[in-house]
């Protein structure tokens, strides 16, 4: 039995699928199985991918679409192994990859996953950037609770095809929840740092492309709503799950504050005014305490018909003459 699954979720790339997949099959480390999930594809994938013949390859193709977070959960009911990697289909791994997170696990058996450094390729392949977030220039160890805090208050740091994680992490904290597009990595991350630490390497170990297609892209233009509404109900949710397990939110006053009101205000303005008026008190009580906020807050409680009217009448005051 292989020591880890890289599991590749595919649809409709057919433009990307072949460079992916070679990259994993020229890794230095070779004890793994591949396992290619087609999510219905109607272009050239299928084909492309059983033109290989490597015995580690195994190929699934899904009877109905099961969509990003239902494609990840059955890939991971799909392995056999305790270690797993969800790499994508548009994305190339460098020769070293596996082996040196696979050595990274087998020395810090207290992490539950590890990720790296990756560089940022165009469509040709091109370098056009690096890690997009803050990390580390050294390979470390990351405190579960400091990781958490960042990834409430900041950007994501953690790239999703750059993680192995171990299957146990899965078991205790559950798999990927199919209702979010955007943000499930992030979703699964924050409640995996409840429980474990993790890892991260300093050299870049894969290429991220980023593309036309990207799932991160659909959610900019008119969809950008779309993506802070799933990001800040993720956070909410992980805080209010940090709140019960802690007592307190021990994070940055000032961070915590900024976060959490533009949160309040994003959900007042979308109607919804429990977590906006939770968002406030938060900020209130946790951050920095400011009058403009506990305003803020008091507004949650007004008649649902008086804050349409408010709204209205604030929209025909900002309209240019």
């Amino acid at each position: 039995m292989p020591k880890l699954s890289v599991c590749v979720p595919v649809y409709n790339t057919e433009e990307f699928i072949k460079q992916s997949i070679e990259s994993v099959l020229a890794q230095t480390y070779g004890d793994f199985e591949l396992i290619v999930c087609d999510d219905g594809s109607t272009d050239n994938t299928q084909a492309i991918i059983r033109s290989y013949k490597d015995p580690r390859i195994r190929i699934v193709v899904n009877e109905r679409k099961l969509g990003i977070g239902g494609i990840f959960n059955k890939l991971i009911d799909l392995t056999s192994t305790d270690t797993v990697a969800i790499f994508h289909a548009d994305d190339e791994m460098l020769p070293q990859n596996l082996a040196a997170k696979m050595r990274f696990l087998e020395l810090h058996p207290e992490v539950g996953f590890v990720h790296s450094n990756f560089h940022v390729i165009d469509e040709q392949g091109k370098i056009i950037a690096g890690n997009w977030a803050k990390n580390s220039d050294h390979d470390c160890v990351m405190d579960k609770l400091y990781s958490f805090e960042r990834l409430i208050l900041e950007d994501c740091f953690i790239c999703c095809p750059s993680v192995i994680i171990r299957k146990e992490c899965h078991r205790k904290s559950g798999y990927y929840d199919p209702q979010y597009h955007y943000a499930l990595d992030i979703e699964m991350w924050l409640r995996v740092l409840m429980d474990y630490d993790i890892g991260y390497l300093a050299e870049p170990l894969m290429n991220y492309r980023w593309h036309a297609a990207n799932t991160t892209r659909s959610f900019q233009g008119n969809n950008r709503l779309k993506g802070y509404d799933e990001e800040y109900h993720i956070k909410i949710e992980a805080i209010r799950r940090y709140q019960r397990r802690y007592g307190k939110i021990d994070f940055d006053k000032n961070l915590l504050t900024k976060l959490t009101t533009n949160m309040g205000k994003f959900f007042f303005w979308q109607n919804n005014f429990k977590d906006a008026r939770e968002s406030f008190a938060i900020a209130l009580r946790w951050g920095q305490f400011d009058v403009k906020i506990f305003f803020r807050w008091l507004s949650t409680f007004l008649p649902a018909g008086l804050i349409q009217r408010i709204k209205q009448f604030k929209n025909k005051k900002s309209r240019p003459k």
